[in-house]
């Protein structure tokens, strides 16, 4: 008994050996659990100082790592990366909460993750490498596929996620952009529920313009929806100009954006929907030698890409308002706009563009030539080369090739340009003022329908514009019409392109113009209606003179002088007509052509007023010395063998005396012309002297024993003749400057000749 009594306080004391071990255990093994978690953070910043400079980076710095397991809760602090000699990524705290229980349904779900005091560098190389905090990244993927898991799959799910202080230094091509999220919030989220709307919402700074985003979107869609309120106030885009063309230099200005954003992710590709507005205040672009600039340009209205099968379709829709407008190139200014408003616009999916109205308000523009005839708006003086000629299209292929344009109405009031030409002598310089300038109807896939147009302004201070019509802008051929006045014109400032065309400077003058001209299909008809007031002109160039006295058959000033009437004025008719398209047409050509016509019509028809009935006049003269460069009048009539004139031309001497007193500019050409009827009548009257002669000598004497022979026809010599002519020039600038007091100096005698048509009447010919 006593033995089997000491095996069972044996067994006993055993069991309850084993019984307090087994006690131990758990508590070892808790004891060793919350060693290894509280040793876990130190091994985590450990590695990652461990780790880490194995990667590349010089320096690493962890402030402090904790992990609570017990409440899923981990968190790092204060992580500092270095490489080559600065901070690639600072992070003042990544703190994050995990919801345990989801682990058991294959769910890793932060019920927060929470970021604060991040700071970044990313860089983007010309390639298209992409490298975050120093370390490259791949820009393909991985062609190595992971293994299928076993199970479903784990899903990814957040409740919040909260950034604050977070900054992104963004360097690409040299242009350097620090992209800062003051706040940002997403929240509820998850990979098993990918329908599920989530709100984000982000507020910060782009360099320093400031930015807001509020948008709803399906993070976890297979498909990227996002609708989104956007504004954006401030941000400037100069240092961004590095990154676009290399012709684009010195770019300023502050974006502005303000509206509703909607982006969408189709098979067939993004699609894009905004509705709002966009400012851009202080721009300035600098290109191909020009530098623009404004103060201010807003833009209102909606704008959508759509997807197609080839790219996208753009459509826009909106107003448009700049002020401040500059333009300028080496040369100086060139355009200032104060106000341009652009209202109704619209871009529909096949490229038409329709435009209610565009209204220009106070441009002043500047057009300058220089010496060479280079004009200030070409930038440099190296033209691009000319393209290779092509065969013209015809409008319906211009139409069908290229957007519609249409505009309702333009405006442009109060406009001024400042003209400058030094290429001509005296240099012309002049400001044009255009009170108001309207074109309506403008339609590009219309080429038949006629635009109505009006100019009302000024040129120089005093000379008044006022002309309208119709306009075919868009017609293979030209096709419009001018109706108008034009008021006061000072012609003395016109000198240097006068002296260039017509070979005279205008010393002084003014103009006033009725036009009514047409172009139907490239043909010019109408007529310009002048009144020229005190006119005078001065020599220029002598090679012009010539050829303007040769058009006019006779010098201008005598023209001038021929139609001024008692009020120094001159009224002409210039006749327009001609092919638009023909080789050789141009405006200032056909001007001067139809002037000197006009000036040479109403001289003649002046003068042939003025001298009838007793003269008509010619354009052509026979004998008159190089009479082709006058207007030659009807000739003084002689009777056979006289120098004196008939009493019945004596009246026509008398107009001749009048027209020259009125006259003073006016030079007259005397050239007497002897004929075979001088010589017959000359004969004549020497026969009958002779015959006279041998009566008186008959009678004196005694009878003769013989009767004398008759008397030989005389012969009248040319020299005979000639002195006929010259006493018939020289009786005439007799009269005239006896009777009427011509100056000599005005009334040129010819070299006397004889003309030898049988036909031909004893005259003086008469050229002015």
């Amino acid at each position: 008994m006593a033995g089997a009594n000491d095996g069972l306080q044996g067994d006993s004391e055993n069991g309850l050996r084993s019984a307090k071990r087994r006690r131990k255990w758990p508590w070892v093994v808790l004891l060793l659990l919350l060693g290894f978690f509280a040793a876990l953070p130190s091994a985590i910043r450990l590695s990652l100082v461990e780790f880490l400079p194995r990667a590349g980076f010089d320096t690493v710095e962890v402030g402090g790592v904790e992990f609570n397991p017990a409440f899923g809760t981990f968190a790092i602090r204060n992580l500092k990366l270095v490489r080559n000699g600065g901070t690639v990524l600072s992070v003042g705290a990544v703190e994050l909460d995990l919801a345990l229980k989801a682990l058991f349904d294959r769910h890793i779900d932060f019920e927060v993750l929470r970021l604060r005091g991040v700071k970044l560098t990313l860089r983007t190389e010309p390639d298209g490498a992409v490298e975050v905090a120093g370390i490259p990244i791949p820009a393909g993927g991985n062609d190595q596929s992971a293994p299928p898991a076993s199970g479903p799959p784990w899903g990814v799910g957040w409740q919040g996620i909260v950034i604050e202080d977070l900054t992104v230094h963004h360097v690409q091509q040299g242009v350097k952009t620090d992209l800062t999220i003051a706040n940002a919030s997403l929240d509820r989220a998850a990979s098993w529920a990918p329908d599920a709307d989530s709100e984000l919402q982000i507020s910060g700074r782009i360099d320093n313009g400031a930015y807001k985003l509020h948008a709803r979107l399906k993070p976890f869609s297979p498909k990227l929806d996002v609708d989104a309120d956007i504004g954006i106030d401030d941000l400037d885009g100069g240092h961004f100009a590095a990154l676009g063309p290399s012709d684009f230099k010195g770019t300023t200005g502050l974006l502005s954006l303000a509206g509703q954003l909607r982006l969408a992710l189709t098979d067939k590709g993004p699609s894009v929907d905004f509705d709002g507005g966009a400012g851009l205040k202080r721009f300035g672009i600098g290109f191909g030698g020009y530098t623009v600039r404004n103060d201010g340009l807003d833009l209102k209205g909606r704008f959508a890409l759509t997807p197609a099968d080839k790219g996208g379709v753009i459509t826009w829709s909106g107003d448009l308002a700049l002020s401040g407008l500059a333009v300028k190139n080496a040369s100086g200014p060139l355009l200032d706009l104060p106000k341009l408003t652009v209202s109704g616009a619209s871009q529909a999916a096949n490229g038409d563009i329709s435009i209610d109205r565009i209204a220009m308000k106070a441009p002043h523009a500047r057009i300058a030539v220089d010496p060479k005839g280079r004009v200030n708006l070409v930038a440099s003086e190296t033209a691009p080369p000319a393209p290779a000629p092509e065969a013209p299209a015809s409008s319906a292929q211009a139409a069908t090739s290229s957007p519609r344009i249409r505009v309702k109405h333009f405006e442009l009031t109060e406009s001024r340009i400042d003209i400058s030409d030094q290429s001509v002598k005296p240099v012309y310089r002049s400001q044009w003022s255009v009170e108001r300038f309207r074109l309506d109807k403008l339609d590009s896939g219309r080429p038949d329908i006629a635009s109505d147009w009006s100019i009302k302004g000024r040129i120089g201070a005093f000379s008044k514009i006022d002309v309208h019509g119709k306009v075919k802008p868009f017609s293979e051929l030209p096709d419009a019409s001018v109706l108008g006045t034009l008021r006061s014109l000072p012609l003395q400032t016109l000198s240097g392109y006068s002296a260039k065309t017509i070979g005279y400077f205008i010393d002084s003058g003014q103009a006033d113009a009725d036009i009514d001209v047409k172009a139907v299909k490239g043909e010019l008809s109408g007529k310009i209606g002048m009144r020229i007031a005190r006119i005078e002109v001065s020599p220029a160039e002598q090679d012009k003179i010539d050829q303007l006295t040769a058009q006019l058959s006779m010098p201008l000033p005598s023209a001038l002088s021929v139609l001024k009437n008692d009020d120094d004025e001159i009224t002409l008719s210039l006749p327009l007509a001609g092919n638009t398209s023909a080789p050789d047409f141009g405006v200032a050509p056909l001007i001067n052509k139809l002037l000197g016509i006009a000036l040479k019509q109403a001289a003649v028809g002046y003068l042939s007023n003025l001298l009838q009935p007793y003269a008509t006049v010619f354009t052509v003269a026979k004998f008159a010395l190089n009479a082709a460069s006058k207007i030659s009048l009807d000739p003084l009539v002689f009777t056979d063998g006289k120098a004196d004139v008939e009493p019945d031309s004596a009246p026509y001497v008398g107009k001749l005396g009048k027209l020259l007193g009125e006259r003073p500019e006016l030079t007259l050409r005397v050239c007497g012309i002897a004929t075979q009827g001088d010589a017959a009548a000359l004969a004549v009257a020497a026969k009958a002297a002779a015959e006279e002669q041998e009566k008186k000598k008959s009678s004196s004497g005694k009878k003769a024993s013989v009767q004398p022979a008759p008397a030989a026809e005389p012969e009248i010599s040319e020299d005979t003749l000639e002195h006929l002519a010259s006493t018939r020039s020289e009786y005439v600038k007799r009269v005239l400057v006896e009777q009427y007091k011509i100056d000599p100096a005005r009334l040129f005698l010819c070299r006397p000749q004889v003309d030898n048509d049988p036909q031909g009447r004893s005259r003086v010919e008469l050229a002015i």
